[in-house]
């Protein structure tokens, strides 16, 4: 029995442990992607919720520009049933 003879069983073993981590790394590579884009959009929305409180909060420091500009206030409706 020669050396490579003796080997091969180990070699064979060798090749099918490279192979079983080499889908392993495959599988794991592609939940990368996966989370990585999830990661993408979820800081898009985080982004649009800050870029909505800003929004808001901004609007709700405004002043009523109704009330400070003069407008006199809405007329008065008639008594007739069809306005009320």
């Amino acid at each position: 029995m020669t050396g490579t003879d003796t080997a091969k069983p180990l070699l064979e073993r060798i090749d099918a442990r490279e192979q079983a981590v080499t889908d392993q790394a495959e599988r794991v590579w592609t939940q990368i992607e996966e989370l990585t884009a999830w990661l993408g959009e979820l800081d898009e929305h985080l982004d649009h919720l800050r870029i909505t409180r800003k929004t808001v909060l901004a609007l709700a420091d405004e002043p009523d520009t109704k009330q400070t500009r003069g407008s006199s206030p809405a007329p008065e409706l008639p008594e007739h049933p069809a306005y009320q």
